[in-house]
């Protein structure tokens, strides 16, 4: 037994209200996302910028992070959506973001957001 590992839970589900179902990985991701805005407006306002910068640059490198992880995810599984490609596509709800994608997608809205 690895002491190190932790435990995946036996659903990726946490809870569900309705239709609405909040996963495990949507949690984490929203909890990233708010404590780097939170790291990153800390650290302008102690180089003397404005910190309120790093929550306006949200509305940039969010939207734009998620369309390039699920571009990436799209493309590289291909397969999957190869016989009725556009409604699938925009179903993210049944799973499928890659990182690499919401990297690149999360820098160019920074770029963009820097350009403004």
């Amino acid at each position: 037994m690895n002491l190190l590992s932790l435990p995946s839970p036996p659903s990726p589900v946490m809870f569900e209200v309705g239709p609405f179902a909040l996963r495990y990985y949507g949690l984490f991701i929203a909890l990233g996302i708010i404590v780097a805005t939170w790291l990153s407006g800390r650290e302008l306002e102690r180089k003397g910028y404005d910190g309120t910068l790093a929550l306006d640059s949200l509305f940039y490198i969010v939207p734009l992070g998620f369309v390039g992880a699920r571009a990436y995810h799209v493309i590289t599984d291909y397969g999957l959506y190869s016989g009725d490609p556009f409604p699938g596509v925009f179903e993210v709800w049944n799973g499928g973001l890659g990182i690499y994608g919401g990297v690149v997608g999360g820098f160019v809205g920074l770029l963009i957001f820097a350009r403004i």
